[in-house]
């Protein structure tokens, strides 16, 4: 049995439009994405690379910072990032997120069809760090044979981790409007949670599917509704990660 590491840290991009205040953050965001990695014979970062610019929710950017080690197991930044050095990394880059990851390359043999033969296993981690709060997200971990499969793993992941943010426009005889589009990757059947902002995303208003997209903005209708409460235009909508984790 072969096993090959590669360390990498990924830099993600969260672009906010003008307008966002405390309690309101405005859509038409953008996830920009940049991968530093070393050589890599596995497959899996090409094929994330292509999930990340076909997904339309991130796009792929570059640079990414310089000069950050990581501490294996645990993907955690050494030293530790204090708010000066986050400061210093953020000077470096337009990044928000920094996504740490670690692929370990195992080659068994198995046996098929009454032969041995030789195959190629990549177990992966991954966190990222918020620069702006210091929060790191939970530790991602996977295993497979399927490079593919494994960069839809980690796409999922970071949609799940970072949601798409957006507002409600206006609301026109229980049909709502978002200002998210295509662009942003929101498309037909893109499921949102809709929060009141005087309540700073505590009053839940109910959930809208999108029934369609543009490029910059969205219709949807109400899928689930608190009793009592309705939509209104400025309303938080926040990507509804359940519906994301339930897609194949």
């Amino acid at each position: 049995m072969g096993i090959r590491s590669l360390a990498f840290a990924a830099a993600a991009v969260l672009a906010v439009g003008t307008g966002l205040s405390a309690q309101a953050l405005t859509g038409n965001q953008r996830n920009g994405i940049a991968l530093v990695v070393g050589p890599d014979r596995t497959g899996y970062v090409e094929s994330l690379k292509r999930a990340i610019k076909e997904s339309g929710r991130f796009q792929l950017v570059s640079p990414a910072p310089h000069g950050i080690r990581v501490k294996m197991p645990d993907l955690l930044p050494v030293p530790a990032l204090t708010v000066p050095q986050r400061n210093l990394v953020k000077g470096r880059t337009s990044a928000r997120w920094l996504f740490f990851g670690n692929i370990n390359r195992r080659t068994e043999m198995i046996e098929e069809w009454g032969s041995e033969v030789a195959t190629t296993s990549m177990d992966i981690s991954a966190r990222s760090l918020d620069l702006d709060m210091g929060d790191f997200t939970p530790l991602m971990t996977l295993t497979g044979r399927d490079p593919i499969d494994l960069a839809a793993q980690t796409l999922k992941f970071l949609r799940v981790q970072h949601p798409l943010l957006g507002r409600v426009t206006a609301v026109r005889e229980g049909t709502v409007y978002l200002d998210m589009g295509r662009k942003d990757g929101v498309d037909r059947g893109s499921m949102f949670i809709i929060r009141h902002m005087a309540k700073a995303f505590g009053e839940r208003v109910g959930t809208v599917a999108v029934t369609s997209a543009s490029d910059w903005y969205a219709v949807a209708e109400m899928d689930e509704s608190v009793i009592g409460k309705h939509p209104q235009a400025g309303d938080v909508a926040v990507e509804d990660t359940s519906a994301i984790l339930a897609r194949p």
